[in-house]
């Protein structure tokens, strides 16, 4: 993700639509790139703007729950003292799936607030839309996306906020110019087969949207492809790229903006 500072704000377009938009012929790192098991409403190229992401709330006792200094507000959306909202992709619910989780899930009361959400391009993490704090959630997705199936297994989510957390206490001896988005949340069902050589158990992370450290200063969030992917809906006009460079040497400002930070 680059960031950039000091650019007029109406030559970048929102990071949703950087995200979802501005990757046409990016996926050529593999020969399985392009493949994807999503379906058409739920893939990031789909015109439709959202979707409802379908929510229960389900016992805390039966959930684990990983924290790594999640805003009280962002918190407070998801977590009461006795139960916690737990999101369930669409493709997943629709499916007939034999999965203890799922239907174990599907027996809890289902969330009376809609949650509208957003792709991204990597499908299974999705920006929560008209929310604040600003967020995104990253869910479990057993369909394939390439060449792997999408799970968010509980050893993922657990190592994911360890990960963010060490990153944080560490975030004083980085380069000034570095910042990531935090993984504040991370909530997964109790594994209901110990005897299992190894658990299925699966659930979802919580990304705080707003990069750490936090800055006053209003910057614009660009994914790395996004600089020279074409646009889904006007494959004909320039790689943005083109616009941040404004006369400045094309060399010189990849290698200080791009490739020197990274």
């Amino acid at each position: 993700m680059i960031q950039t500072k000091g650019l007029r704000s109406q030559m970048i377009p929102s990071l949703i639509y950087l995200d979802r938009y501005r990757n046409e012929g990016t996926r050529v790192y593999s020969p399985h790139a392009g493949y994807t098991e999503a379906l058409p409403e739920f893939r990031p190229d789909s015109s439709a703007p959202s979707f409802c992401l379908p929510s229960f709330q389900v016992p805390l006792s039966e959930l684990n729950l990983y924290e790594a200094g999640p805003d009280p507000a962002l918190r407070d959306l998801y977590i009461s003292p006795s139960t916690a909202t737990f999101f369930v992709h669409p493709q997943l619910h629709q499916s007939h799936q034999a999965d203890p989780y799922l239907e174990r899930v599907r027996r809890c009361p289902q969330s009376p607030r809609e949650t509208l959400v957003s792709p991204s391009s990597s499908t299974r993490t999705l920006y929560v839309l008209e929310a604040e704090p600003s967020h995104a959630l990253k869910v479990h997705f057993p369909f394939r996306v390439s060449r792997y199936g999408r799970r968010m297994r509980d050893e993922v989510v657990e190592q994911a906020i360890n990960v963010s957390r060490e990153l944080q206490a560490g975030i004083g001896s980085m380069d000034a110019q570095f910042s990531y988005f935090r993984e504040v949340m991370g909530i997964t069902f109790k594994n209901l087969e110990p005897e299992s050589p190894r658990a299925e158990n699966w659930g979802f992370l919580v990304r705080e949207m707003r990069p750490y450290p936090h800055e006053s200063e209003e910057r614009a969030l660009i994914p790395g492809f996004a600089l020279y992917g074409r646009d889904f809906f006007q494959p004909e006009s320039p790689p943005l790229i083109f616009h941040l460079l404004e006369g400045k040497h094309p060399a010189t400002w990849v290698l200080e903006q791009i490739m020197f930070p990274i």
